[in-house]
């Protein structure tokens, strides 16, 4: 009997240690905790953004009057142009758009928001320039006949 006490106590000191150590390694780890969401603060120029969307409005609208207005002569862009005019620059914006001046104008405008304001700043610009040619054909006209 001696014999099977030591041979108990043996497997308890060896076995009952490399049971709790082999267990330890097979049980599932409990999942994480979800560390808090923290809002990713970035530093960005909102002037240098917007200065880049109206560089790309700008190209539309000077290579719009390079071929659209001053081939067919036109004196003064009246509505139905200025309409016909909008609509091309949108189209032609839309396609030459990167996918990072959007993401950038994210960061100044709501995600929801993006496609309104470059549209805003499209109709803007194109009614400013617009303008400028009506005002400068009449000053020209006026000056040419007195």
């Amino acid at each position: 009997m001696d014999i099977a006490i030591v041979l108990c106590v043996a497997e308890a000191v060896i076995l009952l240690p490399l049971g709790f150590i082999c267990g330890n390694l097979v049980k599932k780890k409990e999942p994480a905790l979800p560390e808090p969401i923290q809002k990713e603060i970035i530093d960005y120029d909102e002037d240098a953004i917007i200065k880049h969307l109206n560089f790309v409005i700008d190209e539309s609208i000077d290579r719009y009057f390079l071929y659209e207005i001053t081939p067919k002569r036109i004196e003064y862009i009246n509505s139905t142009d200025e309409n016909k005019m909008i609509n091309s620059i949108q189209e032609d914006v839309s396609k030459k758009i990167s996918d990072q001046l959007i993401n950038q104008l994210g960061l100044i405008y709501n995600e929801d928001y993006i496609g309104t304001a470059i549209g805003e700043h499209i109709y803007a610009m194109c009614v400013e320039r617009i303008v400028d040619f009506n005002v400068n054909h009449q000053r020209y006209e006026s000056s040419m006949q007195g």
